[in-house]
């Protein structure tokens, strides 16, 4: 399985049992299913043409193999959008990406417009990995999944007592909670080492499974804050990993800097790492009380 970015090419590696790398790839028949997505010559070069997904399938005599391929554009823009990818098993995943301003979510416009990048990425990834969630807006999942999962008394005081301005998102502990509750496996890494989360985050996105992230305004090199994502905390996903090593990052929010509100920013992991935290206490509450005991990845799995 294989993100590539509109425009960019791949070459195809065989290898024998033995680990051993074939060469002479002209006397395997390479095949696209869709050339307007991807095409592949004799040399098993692939080049990704048109934004969708295409099967390249590698074949000699009565052996046969193929590689998944999603070309990615930069068009996914506007109040929400859908990012449909072909998976490591061949199946097809669809991503609903969500703008949380963007006014179409009924009681909850307000919030979601202030709060709602958890529920935002909570959404997309709840309903790509559970059919019945599938069509389901981020305002139904506060009323829904997230109501059903958090206390009661937690719930109202987010979304009845306190005041706009005072109110919280769900946390990345209590996006875990949920999505564990609703069936979706993941693994929540609250600690880490920017070295070792970038090799494990990259690795994990190879399988064609997201993670969840947060980050917050303060540059964890310069130590200055920046607007680059947030101007205080905010939650995003990384979508997948592309073959020229940039990431897909979906973001509910439009940026200065990314043109026509791009709800998949393409760009290097360093440029987020940057902003990602560790959790420095593991408390379990399920809305956001502060960076010592908020932040972190979650890791989604199949």
């Amino acid at each position: 399985m294989l993100f590539i970015e509109d425009g960019d090419s791949y070459q195809i590696n065989l290898v024998k049992e033995s680990g051993a790398s074939i060469s002479n790839l002209v006397t395997f028949s390479f095949e696209s299913s869709d050339s307007s997505v991807a095409t592949v010559d004799s040399g098993g070069n692939i080049t990704a043409k048109g934004r969708g997904c295409a099967i390249i399938t590698c074949t000699k005599g009565s052996c046969t193999d193929s590689v998944y391929i999603n070309v990615v554009t930069r068009d996914y823009t506007g109040k929400s959008c859908d990012f449909t990818m072909l998976t490591a098993s061949g199946d097809t995943r669809t991503y609903h990406l969500y703008k949380q301003n963007a006014h179409n979510y009924l009681k909850y416009d307000s919030y979601l417009a202030w709060h709602g990048c958890a529920t935002c990425s909570l959404t997309t990834v709840l309903g790509a990995y559970n059919s019945n969630y599938a069509d389901m807006l981020p305002s139904s999942v506060i009323d829904g999944p997230e109501k059903a999962t958090v206390s009661s008394s937690d719930w109202k005081r987010e979304h009845v007592t306190r005041s706009l301005k005072q109110q919280m998102p769900l946390s990345m502990y209590g996006i875990n909670a949920i999505l564990n509750n609703y069936g979706v496996s993941t693994e929540y890494v609250r600690s880490y080492k920017k070295k070792e989360a970038k090799a494990d985050i990259l690795s994990h996105l190879q399988t064609g499974n997201p993670v969840i992230f947060e980050v917050r305004q303060k540059s964890n090199i310069t130590s200055e804050k920046s607007s680059r994502w947030t101007n205080s905390y905010h939650t995003m996903i990384f979508l997948g990993v592309l073959t020229n090593g940039k990431v897909l990052v979906c973001d509910s929010v439009d940026r200065n800097w990314s043109d026509n509100g791009e709800r998949i920013k393409i760009v290097e992991i360093d440029d987020v790492m940057e902003y990602m935290y560790s959790c420095t206490s593991f408390n379990t509450s399920m809305y956001f009380d502060g960076a010592a005991s908020d932040g972190g990845y979650i890791k989604v799995y199949e």
